[in-house]
């Protein structure tokens, strides 16, 4: 009789013979001696116990726990890490049998979310973020709690979220519990995220806390850092000092051809460039961010429809004009007053011709008379 059928043979009598109570410390005493165990006798354990369990589960869920916990931790040993999550997803974690409290329930989803994110498995992992995020108190250890956060951090940061985990990662680089080494790659990611995250007022805000941090002065690309923070124009020297540093998702190009990377380079120079010019032809903006002018037009018209550019697009001219007295909508020059105003006057005369000759109106217009609330929209193009 081999050891697989001498396994097979004891599991059979465990559950058969003994008493209830006997019978769970007989599996617990075996499945603790697992990691020792012939690949083929551990395939016999797990098949035995399985073909009773299927129906007196409910009587070993701390058993089963047990069994599929150590089974995940050597597959995690070879980075199998598809098979780890299967069999951490046959964890009994839903049990009316067994109370389990949220400390265990968001350690289990957290293994996943990790489980997940090694196996590059984004979307599952968002998953068990959102199930985890639930269960956070005060009461949760710090060790579980900062273990959340980095795979938060993670998820955020592969999900093109960089300004969430800019944050996460600079909470993370000042936790003293955590070893030096670990909070100065915290530090690290929480910059490239902060570089790679949309250029505005957010963005400036952690930049100006990782950019005094006396540590960040040893970071490869601390010149690249130096001139986001300071609204420098980044080139390719700069550039290239942040790919030797960035993760391969940082660099992966997307449908447009153009990966984080040089998104978040471009915005930043059309950024720097408003601080520099009062105002700059959409192909001269295009010349200096390496694009065709009509792309620069629309990536500035995006940026300051979101609030993030201080300036104004001028179609008929093909300007951007930044006002010099820092207000998001400077005074109009008086030429522009003057033809507003003779807009509203002609406009009010039409209509009052309208009410007293309304046929007349009808005969000689196509279309209702602009308002004023058109008149004033059409203004901010010219």
């Amino acid at each position: 009789m081999t050891s697989a059928d001498r396994v097979k043979e004891y599991i059979d009598y465990v559950f058969t013979q003994l008493p209830l109570v006997s019978s769970r410390y007989a599996l617990d005493a075996l499945i603790g001696q697992y990691t020792g165990m012939e690949p083929e006798v551990r395939t016999a354990l797990t098949q035995a116990f399985e073909t009773h369990a299927a129906t007196l589960g409910y009587n070993y869920a701390d058993q089963a726990s047990n069994l599929y916990r150590v089974q995940a931790s050597l597959h995690e040993e070879r980075e199998e890490w598809g098979e780890a999550v299967a069999c951490i997803l046959r964890v009994p974690i839903n049990s009316n049998r067994r109370t389990i409290g949220e400390e265990e329930r968001l350690s289990h989803y957290t293994h996943l979310m990790r489980l997940y994110l090694e196996d590059e498995n984004v979307s599952q992992a968002r998953v068990y973020l959102n199930k985890a995020s639930s269960l956070l108190t005060s009461e949760i250890p710090t060790s579980l709690a900062l273990s959340f956060t980095l795979y938060k951090a993670r998820i955020l940061d592969l999900t093109g979220k960089y300004l969430d985990a800019a944050f996460r990662y600079r909470d993370l680089s000042y936790e003293t519990s955590l070893d030096p080494e670990d909070r100065y790659q915290s530090l690290s990611r929480a910059v490239l995220c902060a570089i790679l995250a949309p250029a505005g007022q957010q963005r400036v805000k952690i930049l100006s806390t990782l950019y005094r941090d006396e540590r960040a002065s040893s970071l490869s690309y601390y010149e690249a850092l130096t001139c986001v923070f300071q609204d420098q124009i980044l080139r390719p020297v700069h550039t290239n000092l942040l790919v030797a540093a960035l993760f391969p998702h940082h660099l992966a190009q997307g449908k447009d051809g153009r990966s984080p990377l040089d998104h978040a380079v471009l915005e930043h120079n059309l950024l720097a460039l408003s601080r520099m010019y009062c105002t700059i032809s959409f192909s001269s903006l295009g010349r200096w961010l390496g694009v065709e002018a009509v792309e620069a037009e629309r990536l500035a018209s995006r940026m300051i429809r979101e609030g993030r550019v201080n300036a104004r697009i001028h179609q008929v001219d093909g300007m951007m004009r930044i006002p010099s007295d820092g207000s998001l909508h400077p005074t109009p020059s008086t030429k522009e007053a003057r033809l507003s105003q003779m807009c509203t006057e002609t406009e009010a005369a039409v209509r009052r011709i309208g009410q007293l000759n309304p046929s007349w109106l009808a005969s000689v217009s196509d279309e209702a008379p602009l308002g004023n609330d058109e008149v004033e929209r059409g203004m901010a193009f010219i």
